[in-house]
């Protein structure tokens, strides 16, 4: 009876061990965003980090134009972000590139360029994504009034995050649903999922 209960309990010892080994994640890496906040999806994938803010995109619902705040993190490895290899999923499964800075400048004067200066658009992300790391210059867009840095690829270190907003034109309107930020990267791609909805009626 000794000797029985003595395999049990190794079995039992075993099983855990292996459940635990299984379930483990080094470096706390996980490429299932998380979301934090209410409108801040965070994405850490083995060569990028990324953090989408659909503050202004929420809250423009039927707008031909959504706006991210998006802010880029090398992962343990670091890989470059290029502009062409960034798109929008549409609810309905369409795909749509984001803006460059020709178009921005053709659209930014007048009532938008107050709107993306209320809304911070080239502010840096939260704190939270920051941590100790420093902000890079660099970035796709910029004010057209207020030339700064810019590229059409970004190449974020573990030690700095690249910022600022994405811009695309959706022109059936921003719908309500479920969108995913996709950027194409050297050797993997992240998809960043996130949810529009609607304002609740008062």
């Amino acid at each position: 009876m000794r000797v029985l209960k003595m395999m049990t309990v190794l079995i039992a010892a075993a099983s855990l061990a292996c459940s635990s080994a299984g379930s483990s994640t080094p470096d706390n890496r996980t490429d299932e965003p998380i979301e934090y906040g209410q409108n801040v999806t965070r994405y850490r994938g083995p060569e990028l980090e990324v953090e989408v803010n659909k503050w202004w995109a929420e809250t423009h619902i039927g707008d031909e134009l959504m706006v991210l705040r998006v802010a880029f993190a090398a992962g343990t490895t670091s890989s470059i972000v290029k502009m062409e290899n960034i798109r929008v999923r549409t609810p309905d499964g369409r795909e749509i590139a984001p803006m460059d800075q020709a178009g921005l400048h053709k659209i930014y004067f007048g009532k938008l360029r107050m709107e993306l200066i209320q809304a911070n658009a080239w502010s840096p992300p939260s704190s939270r994504f920051m941590g100790t790391r420093q902000l890079c210059a660099a970035w796709f867009v910029t004010p057209p009034d207020n030339p700064q840095p810019r590229s059409n690829s970004i190449h974020p270190s573990r030690s700095q995050v690249c910022y600022g907003p994405l811009l695309f034109e959706v022109p059936t309107g921003v719908q309500p649903g479920r969108w995913v930020l996709v950027i194409d990267l050297e050797e993997s791609q992240a998809r960043v999922p996130f949810e529009l909805e609607l304002p609740m009626a008062e």
